[in-house]
């Protein structure tokens, strides 16, 4: 889940005001810039009972605009090597080039690279591994998938104005 800031914050105040916490948890944490905040509720468009520089993080300023998000789209962007939300925000019209120049040379070859070695312990963790390797195939097939249905509309609606 992504949102953003809707005022400035100092380091020191315990409630983020932003656009909408909707799909976020109740209570979990959110990453803002390098900080990572823990809330301990949330309402519609605040997050409340805040513990700012929480695990490990500096306590920051933030100005509005200022993406938040929630962990899931941490250790995403992590496994995918590059911040999707911020490549197609800041990217605009070239968000299709820079995606896929991010896929084939950041996420493709860490997903070919993956290493599974620490799995062959025993047979049921062997077993685990084929399932990694079989997500990461089927994943693998989803971009591709996905990315030629975003280039086949590119191409249909340059050749459809001609």
């Amino acid at each position: 889940m992504v949102t953003r800031l809707t005022t400035d914050h100092t380091d020191a105040v315990t409630t983020l005001t932003v656009a909408s916490t909707e799909g976020f948890l109740k209570s979990s944490y959110v990453v803002v810039e390098d900080e990572r905040i823990k809330y301990t509720n949330k309402t519609a468009t605040t997050f409340t009972g805040c513990t700012r520089g929480w695990d490990n993080t500096t306590a920051s300023e933030h100005q509005s605009g200022t993406r938040v998000y929630s962990s899931e789209a941490s250790v995403i962007n992590y496994a995918l090597g590059f911040d999707v939300i911020a490549t197609g925000t800041s990217a605009g019209a070239m968000y299709i080039p820079v995606v896929l120049y991010n896929f084939f040379f950041t996420t493709l070859p860490r997903m070919i690279l993956w290493d599974y070695s620490w799995l062959k312990v025993n047979s049921w963790l062997q077993l685990l591994r084929y399932v990694f390797m079989a997500v990461s195939i089927g994943f693998l097939i989803f971009m591709a998938y996905q990315i030629a249905m975003a280039l086949g509309g590119i191409l249909q609606s340059v050749f459809t104005r001609v």
